[in-house]
């Protein structure tokens, strides 16, 4: 799927997957040596982290309504994400991609 801040008219991910099995949500992006350019993973939770990874995430918190209400750039690996607790999943990418998107916390966000 694509995700799209329709806020600034710009593209977040051109190949977004979610997780939606136990499986896929356990494990993630976890062991990874890296994500494809334009690619994202949804995870349903408010909090995640970046243990076993071998690169640096953007982490995109969103409510419901696919509002965003938290941010973090370029998370590390083996570090403990933000918890947001109004965020009803997260959205992981590449480092740079919040960026070079311009979003920005208060933006709307499609999925397509």
């Amino acid at each position: 799927m694509r995700i799209a801040n329709l806020t600034r008219a710009t593209l977040i991910a051109a190949d977004a997957r979610e997780a939606r099995t136990f499986v896929q949500r356990l494990f993630g992006l976890m062991g990874r040596r890296r994500l494809s350019d334009n690619a994202a993973l949804v995870l349903p939770d408010n909090w995640v982290h970046t243990f076993w990874m071998y690169f640096p995430l953007d982490l995109v918190y969103i409510d419901r309504a696919r509002h965003v209400v938290g941010l973090q750039e370029a998370v590390p690996p083996n570090r403990l994400g933000k918890p947001y607790w109004s965020a009803h999943a997260v959205v992981e990418l590449n480092a740079g991609v919040i960026h070079n998107s311009q979003t920005q916390v208060g933006d709307q966000l499609q999925f397509e």
